[in-house]
């Protein structure tokens, strides 16, 4: 079993930010149905994270191991890549940029289950 760093949980963090960033006309909130994420911060040891939205909203995850952190986030991140992706099969005026886009979000996604299965 791989162990967890703190350089993986930011680097999740940083695609959850940027896939909220990812609108279709249809929504305009974003893939969490929020707004988008401004800012995260990670408190010492990766045991805490905490997402920003705009609008004065906000999520928060607690854990006591960075490895169930990770898992929490990647629940997280496939709910919304999974909101993103179904917005974008309703949507009717699909683009190749947004498909170029989901690609590199789901290839992110099969990178950090590997990292988890590993």
């Amino acid at each position: 079993m791989t162990k967890i760093y703190m350089k993986d949980i930011k680097s999740l963090c940083s695609c959850i930010a940027g896939l909220s960033c990812q609108t279709i006309r249809t929504n305009e909130k974003g893939a969490f149905n929020k707004g988008y994420i401004y800012t995260y911060t990670i408190y010492p040891y990766g045991n805490c994270i905490t997402f920003r939205f705009i609008g004065n909203d906000h999520c928060t995850f607690n854990s006591y191991s960075k490895k169930f952190m990770f898992e929490q986030l990647l629940r997280y991140y496939k709910k919304g890549l999974n909101n993103w992706i179904e917005l974008y099969n309703n949507d009717s005026f699909k683009a190749k940029r947004e498909k170029k886009r989901m690609n590199h979000y789901i290839n992110k996604l099969n990178e950090f289950e590997r990292l988890l299965n590993d």
